[in-house]
């Protein structure tokens, strides 16, 4: 007995492995794997961007409470620790907007491939005799 339509298993089966071959292959393109790869760099960055705010937030956050125990410290030392306090945030700030900046036109490049063309050279000129 030869099963036949939507009973054949094989025939499935087959089909299966050729829908899965087929986006294997899409997924191993060069340009897909670049695009992961820009993906899961940018995610690391992410991860560490959003660590270091953590860090310094807890860091300002015992500072604070730290100055709050301590009434020896004068105020020109207070207000020393307050603007690099302040300097540091905006200064990671600038950083994490420079580099998702950088991811953005990174992406922007492999989201429109161009074919290669070749250089255009010029002919040369035919130079006079007296050169």
């Amino acid at each position: 007995m030869i099963l036949t339509g939507k009973y054949n298993f094989f025939a499935m089966h087959n089909k299966a492995n050729f829908i899965k071959k087929n986006e294997e292959e899409k997924q191993m393109e060069p340009l897909n794997v670049t695009r992961q790869m820009v993906a899961y760099q940018k995610q690391a960055v992410d991860n560490f961007q959003s660590m270091w705010d953590v860090a310094q937030t807890q860091t300002s956050t015992a500072v604070d409470q730290l100055m709050d125990q301590a009434p020896w410290i004068p105020q020109e030392s207070r207000k020393a620790l307050e603007n690099w306090r302040t300097l540091m945030k905006q200064e990671r700030e600038r950083f994490s907007a420079y580099v998702d900046q950088c991811f953005v036109v990174y992406e922007k490049m492999l989201d429109a491939p161009q074919a290669a063309t070749p250089a255009k050279t010029q002919k040369p000129t035919k130079r006079n005799k007296e050169d």
